[in-house]
């Protein structure tokens, strides 16, 4: 723990009657090391200044500087929506560091609550402990300045916006909801809990963690370019969408339904194939949803498309791939290379394979299915098929195998 330092509460409470709210976390070039003396302490990783901005709406914007400063540690609680961020505090109060520094037990229990809260007549009222009251309307624009966060849980609602530089530490949560956003360069811990409701708006430049878990629905849109994490779970629903540019990852489950979508650049796992096939990757659609993924390279796949949904993968590897279309879907694969391909078909499902590359290949189609692979290299291969289903393959080839007839 810090020198002169507790851990202390600052609750702000941002959304008024009929006002939005926009809090702001940016990074800083001058040095706060200069002015106070910092140890360091668990979740705390570097030392980057920051600003806080709280602007609750047109007639009243809270900003914090100055040269007047105290330390503590502080954890940001919005009750009403907004954002709760574990952070180190500095703030702007002279009368309380007067009587702070000239006490031995500083800062004592009696110093250890921060509030900011709307009277109806004074505007906003910054609150600093027992002895050290502040209002807007006294300061004019009162200051707080913070050292870099270790974030742990963002918490946006109505039309709140949050942008941060950095979240780490071991467990990230982060609950988007109404028209909320934020916006946030890096993320790094051991755990990542993301929720998007509404028609909030998220967006991650790089996250990096051991376990990444995502749920969205209604209108909630997510953007991530870059995730490197062991195990990642997607879940989607309403018609919410997702946009991943790249995926270092060993095990992926997606579900999507509804009329959301999931859309990503590169999916790749870390480890070799034959050194992980015991990790079953899952892409799991139905209702009217959609995933595209360009390129896919993951040991073991399940896929599994049902309703009116779409699936459309481009350069594929695995080691064994089992496709499952039934319903009205559509699945396309441009390139499938795999030791182990199997194909089952059901109702009015499509399935279109441009290229494949396998030892065994198989399929079966039932209803009124369609397959249809335009060139097949294959060691083994086996087709059936039963009721009104087509399994037209244009060009085959045999390789080179034990098991080949």
């Amino acid at each position: 723990m810090y020198n002169h330092a507790v851990t202390c509460y600052l609750v702000l409470l941002l959304f008024g009657l009929g006002m939005t709210s926009t809090q702001v976390v940016q990074a800083q070039s001058q040095s706060f090391d200069k002015q106070v003396e910092l140890k360091d302490a668990e979740g705390i990783k570097h030392r980057l200044p920051i600003d806080f901005h709280v602007q609750p709406g047109p007639q009243a914007t809270l900003t914090v500087t100055g040269n007047q400063l105290f330390h503590d540690a502080l954890i940001i609680i919005t009750k009403k929506g907004g954002v709760e961020v574990d952070l180190d505090l500095v703030v702007l109060c002279p009368d309380s560091r007067q009587k702070f520094a000239k006490s031995d037990s500083y800062p004592s229990q009696r110093y250890n609550s921060y509030s900011l809260f709307q009277e109806k007549s004074k505007g906003w009222k910054l609150e600093f402990g027992k002895d050290c009251n502040v209002t807007a309307q006294d300061l004019g624009y009162p200051t707080i300045e913070l050292t870099t966060p270790s974030l742990a849980w963002i918490e946006v609602s109505r039309s709140g916006t949050v942008r941060a530089m950095e979240m780490v530490t071991a467990h990230v949560r982060i609950d988007m909801s109404g028209l909320a956003a934020a916006e946030l360069d890096q993320v790094q811990a051991e755990r990542v809990d993301i929720t998007g409701t509404g028609s909030s708006n998220l967006s991650i430049a790089s996250l990096d963690a051991n376990t990444s878990q995502v749920s969205l629905s209604g209108l909630a849109d997510f953007e991530l370019d870059s995730l490197v994490c062991p195990r990642v779970e997607f879940d989607q629903s309403g018609s919410s969408d997702s946009n991943v540019t790249n995926v270092v990852t060993d095990r992926l489950v997606i579900s999507v339904n509804g009329l959301s979508d999931f859309s990503a650049g590169k999916i790749q796992t870390s480890k070799e194939p034959a050194n992980s096939s015991a990790e079953v990757s899952a892409i799991n659609l139905s209702g009217s949803a959609n995933v595209t993924v360009q390129s896919l390279r993951l040991p073991t796949l399940e896929l599994k498309a049902d309703g009116l949904s779409d699936l459309d993968l481009g350069q594929t590897v695995t080691n064994r791939l089992k496709l499952s279309a039934s319903g009205s879907s559509d699945v396309s694969l441009t390139n499938l290379t795999a030791e182990e391909s199997h194909i089952d078909t059901s109702g009015l499902a499509d399935v279109e394979v441009e290229t494949l590359d396998s030892d065994v290949f198989e399929i079966q189609a039932s209803g009124s299915a369609h397959v249809e692979v335009q060139k097949a290299t294959v060691a083994h291969m086996d087709v059936r098929s039963s009721g009104l289903s087509d399994v037209s393959i244009k060009s085959k080839e045999r390789t080179d195998s034990n098991g080949a007839n």
